[in-house]
């Protein structure tokens, strides 16, 4: 019908048109130019989605890598959180032991004071017994030089110019048990002054165990500490990782929540601009309607 019209309108048919073809030619005229329209919207809409949709992949998988480095950070933090927790038991324990030989330490402490008042007590007693037996030592030397240095006959003389034989000889006896008594007590000195060294020396090795107990345990004591300063120096350094892997967990929590809006509203944008194109140009060819009329 279109080539007909088109072959009259050039003259090759001179002759005057028809309505029905008239309406046959711009039906023809209409249909090429929605064929025209639907093949340059589905042109336009694959390349305005492709676009659309690019940057939505770029994202996405900033958003995989993004998610991958989040999951390794927090596996870092669970693991400095998880060597605070083992070092602060380790310091609770080795606080505990700490205190215990400090503890030790105060009562060896008091045992070396108690063993020094001991000490003290028998360096007293020895000087005291030493007084005493040098005074009895004295008082036994000038009895034996009034019974034994006199000249021969001299004291026997005198006494028996002074006295009665009887009385004399009793003077005599008496001194002699007198020298008896002051021997025995000199020798009971002795006997004392040994137990009271023996005491002594048994004291001072008492006191030497305990100041080497008490050395041992400060040694002890002092590797302790220096560990626990060592631990605590750890414990800061863990401290700081921990709280630097928080803040990169929080930090990468909040850029990828911030990408997924993005994504999500790209997508939103791009399934919009998709339904455009999908519809554009595809609409379905009218089979009847209104005839319009031109001539």
């Amino acid at each position: 019908m279109g080539m007909l019209f088109l072959l009259k309108i050039s003259g090759f048919f001179p002759c005057r048109l028809s309505d029905n073809e008239i309406h046959g030619f711009l039906l023809c005229v209409l249909t090429l130019l929605f064929v025209v329209v639907s093949v340059m919207g589905d042109c336009v809409g694959t390349r305005g989605f492709a676009r659309a949709s690019g940057p939505v992949t770029e994202d996405a998988a900033r958003l995989k890598q993004l998610e991958k480095r989040l999951r390794e950070t927090q596996q870092q933090a669970e693991s400095s959180q998880h060597q605070e927790k083992e070092l602060l038991e380790w310091l609770h324990v080795i606080s505990r032991e700490r205190h215990s030989l400090e503890l030790a330490i105060q009562r060896l402490q008091h045992q070396l004071q108690a063993l020094g008042v001991s000490m003290a007590g028998e360096e007293q007693q020895l000087q005291q017994l030493s007084a005493a037996m040098a005074r009895q030592r004295d008082e036994f030397n000038h009895r034996l030089k009034v019974r034994y240095m006199t000249p021969p006959g001299v004291l026997l003389e005198k006494l028996l110019g002074q006295q009665k034989l009887k009385d004399k000889i009793n003077q005599v006896t008496y001194l002699k048990y007198i020298l008896i008594y002051d021997q025995q007590r000199l020798t009971s000195f002795a006997r004392l002054m040994i137990e009271h060294q023996r005491i002594k020396q048994l004291l001072e090795k008492q006191r030497q165990q305990v100041t080497e107990m008490k050395g041992k345990q400060r040694l002890k004591l002092t590797g302790l500490e220096e560990n626990i300063a060592k631990k605590n120096k750890l414990l800061y350094k863990i401290r700081g990782k921990k709280e630097y892997y928080a803040a990169l967990v929080k930090e990468q929590a909040d850029a990828a929540e911030k990408l997924k809006k993005i994504i999500n509203t790209r997508r939103k944008s791009t399934v919009r601009h998709g339904s455009l194109a999908n519809y554009k140009g595809r609409l379905p060819m009218p089979t009847s309607g209104v005839v319009v009329r031109f001539f």
